[in-house]
């Protein structure tokens, strides 16, 4: 039989407390559970090619004086002028810009036809363009060649260079000259099904 003084008993209980905590402490270390921290990184806005930069300062200076009216200069010829600015133009080349063609317009949308796609078609052929066919990578600065029906009427084109576009709202800022502004401005549109756009070389 040992007989525990009280001093050696102290020191006991100081050492059985310890152990106690001990195990406590590596029972909560075995049952914890780690908080990941989840970082979401934000994809930056890729920059707009030095070329298409030109176009919009180009156009944001000169569009008044390209398409000072709508009769003046209607879209496909406001396009024109400020293609011809950065690099010229054949008689083929602005025939296919303004979708010059005795074929019916509608039959050549249901066949997705290279006439139909106007600025597209012509810098493309041309090799003096290369075709954005997603449109995540559309950036301000590319020119565009849309289609879009209304209620009155089956075919209705537009085309001219992408100032903004918004992918979340489907919506595209552009450039171009229209009956809406006389002439030369800025449009707020729905981006519809059949848009084709193009970036100069």
């Amino acid at each position: 039989m040992v007989l525990v003084t009280p001093k050696s008993a102290k020191n006991i209980k100081i050492l059985l407390g310890l152990l106690l905590m001990i195990i406590l402490n590596s029972c909560n270390n075995t049952n914890k559970v780690e908080s990941k921290q989840t970082v979401i990184s934000i994809e930056e806005t890729p920059p707009i090619p030095p070329q298409n930069q030109q176009i919009l300062d180009y156009v944001a200076q000169h569009g008044y004086d390209i398409a000072p009216t709508y009769y003046t200069a209607v879209c496909t010829e406001f396009v024109v002028k400020v293609i011809e600015h950065f690099t010229p133009l054949t008689k083929l080349d602005k025939k296919r810009i303004n979708i010059v063609t005795n074929q019916d317009i509608g039959k050549l949308r249901e066949q997705q036809s290279p006439i139909i796609k106007g600025v597209q078609y012509a810098l493309v052929a041309a090799n003096k363009g290369t075709a954005i066919n997603d449109l995540k990578e559309v950036r301000p600065g590319d020119f565009f060649q849309m289609w879009f029906n209304t209620d009155k009427t089956y075919n209705i084109g537009h085309c001219g260079i992408v100032k903004e576009i918004n992918l979340i709202t489907n919506q595209i800022i552009i450039y171009s000259s229209d009956p809406s502004t006389n002439g030369f401005g800025k449009m707020v549109l729905t981006i519809p099904n059949q848009c084709y756009f193009v970036r100069m070389n």
